[in-house]
């Protein structure tokens, strides 16, 4: 008698969740997987951020020159940086073309704010800079053509909806 009533309140609390439907566990799911994602990118690129500002505030020590040329340093760097800022934008539904200004900006206050611990501020590095900024961010939104962002999935959910019979 006891798990015929056991069974029957499952049976109940089953029939009362609605909610529970395959396609409404997919979407929290793969909610949760973007807000993760984003969280993730965020992060990161706040540590490069950081990680860059830190690097080329050091003062510079004597010694053999670098393996890498400066200027490829400069131009990856911000490569990086311009991508991982278009990307996280792309993720949070923002624009990515604020990248490329502010990351001009960001690069020539780098660069002077420099001469203080010693260093020298080189418009060459700028330009170096400007390059990485240029193809990061293309790469980015060449990306996002391939890689949907947030707002996707509910437009691709409501074309389906309008679609079926």
């Amino acid at each position: 008698a006891e798990a015929a009533e056991a069974a029957e309140t499952i049976e109940e609390q089953a029939a009362t969740s609605t909610d529970a439907t395959p396609d409404a566990v997919q979407d929290d799911a793969s909610s949760a997987n973007r807000s993760r994602l984003r969280r993730l990118m965020l992060a990161t690129l706040v540590t490069y951020a950081i990680a860059l500002v830190i690097g080329t505030h050091m003062p510079q020590e004597d010694g053999p020159p670098p393996l890498i040329p400066d200027k490829v340093l400069h131009f990856g760097a911000y490569l990086g940086l311009s991508w991982l800022l278009a990307t996280t934008l792309h993720l949070y539904g923002r624009r990515m073309w604020p990248t490329m200004p502010a990351l001009l900006l960001f690069g020539a206050v780098d660069e002077v704010t420099q001469i203080p611990v010693g260093r020298t501020a080189d418009p060459l590095d700028w330009f170096a800079d400007a390059a990485g900024i240029l193809l990061g961010t293309a790469a980015a939104a060449f990306m996002a053509k391939r890689w949907p962002g947030p707002h996707a999935s509910a437009a691709a959910a409501s074309s389906d909806d309008a679609t079926r019979p």
